[in-house]
C-alpha cells in the first residue's frame, strides 16, 4: 500500500551583494541532502508566511538580516520520499556578516558559476531565472 508523500512548504531567499554575487549556504551534516549547496531558507512553520520564514531562516542559518522584496518563482518538486512547494523571493541584504550558524559553510558566488556546484534538484529550477537576471543587471 502506498502512503501519501509528505508535502513540505519551503521558502528561500535570493540575496545579492554589491558585486551581484548570490549568497549560498552548504547543508549541514546530519540533514538530508547534506553537503549540497542551497539558497538560504527552509520550512514554513505554522503561523508564518513565506516572507517571515525567509527572515527567520536566513537569520538562523547565516546570522544575516534580510528583507524579502519581490516574489521570483514557485517550484513544485517531488523527491523520493517527500514533495515540496518552494517559494523563492528576492531579498535585500540589510545587515550582518554571514556566519556558519545552521550550515556547514557559506559563500558568495557569481550567478553563472551556480551550475558548477552540487545543489538539490529543486534548486536547479531557479538557475535560469537567476542567470537571466544577472545578464540584465
Amino acid at each position: 500500500m502506498n502512503h501519501p508523500k509528505e508535502l513540505l512548504s519551503i521558502a528561500i531567499g535570493i540575496l545579492r551583494n554589491t558585486n551581484n554575487e548570490v549568497l549560498l549556504g552548504k547543508r549541514i551534516k546530519g540533514k538530508s541532502l547534506k553537503g549540497y549547496w542551497e539558497f538560504p531558507g527552509g520550512k514554513i512553520e505554522k503561523g508564518e508566511n513565506a516572507q517571515t520564514c525567509i527572515i527567520r531562516e536566513v537569520k538562523e542559518e547565516l546570522g544575516v538580516l534580510v528583507q524579502p522584496t519581490s516574489f521570483l518563482k514557485q517550484i513544485k518538486h517531488a523527491y523520493t520520499h517527500f514533495s515540496i512547494t518552494m517559494d523563492a523571493y528576492h531579498c535585500d541584504y540589510l545587515q550582518g556578516p554571514p556566519k556558519t550558524l545552521g550550515c556547514d559553510n557559506w559563500k558568495w558566488i557569481a550567478p553563472q558559476e551556480i551550475s558548477l556546484l552540487p545543489f538539490p534538484k529543486a534548486n536547479h529550477k531557479l538557475f535560469d531565472k537567476i542567470i537571466i537576471e544577472e545578464s540584465v543587471c
